[in-house]
């Protein structure tokens, strides 16, 4: 039963040899460098280096227009908000607060009452007899 798995490993080992073998002999060759390519690429560098040292007025300029509208955005959404939640509020109207008056009243007038109307169907719903079961 082992055998079998030796003969895999085997042909596989044999098969991954082949293979770089096969890379090795067909590897390309590097090309030549450059003479001056150190040369170019320091130039560059110190181009690059005396264009970011000191900022161009233009670009100062576009970074404090950058500062404020950053500072902006905050406030108009709060802003927003605040005037949304100003104006979304429902407005009580007149006839709204005499119901609600009214219905405190009676609240009121029940619990101090002591329920006395048994015909009243608003209060109905709190009296019980003593044969109900809890």
């Amino acid at each position: 039963m082992n055998r079998p798995r030796d003969l895999h490993s085997d042909a596989r080992e044999r098969e991954h040899r082949d293979l770089v073998a096969f890379l090795q002999r067909h590897r390309p060759s590097t090309p030549p460098a450059a003479e001056d390519l150190s040369d170019r690429i320091m130039a560059q560098i110190e181009i690059l280096d005396r264009e970011t040292t000191a900022p161009q007025p233009r670009v100062r300029a576009q970074l404090r227009t950058h500062r404020r509208l950053v500072w902006l955005a905050p406030a108009a959404i709060a802003a927003a908000a605040m005037v949304t939640w100003l104006t979304a509020r429902p407005a009580l109207e007149v006839a709204d607060i005499d119901d609600i008056e009214a219905a405190m009243i009676a609240s009121w007038q029940a619990t101090t009452d002591g329920l006395s109307d048994p015909d009243d169907e608003s209060f109905a719903l709190f009296t019980f007899d003593s044969t109900d079961e809890f």
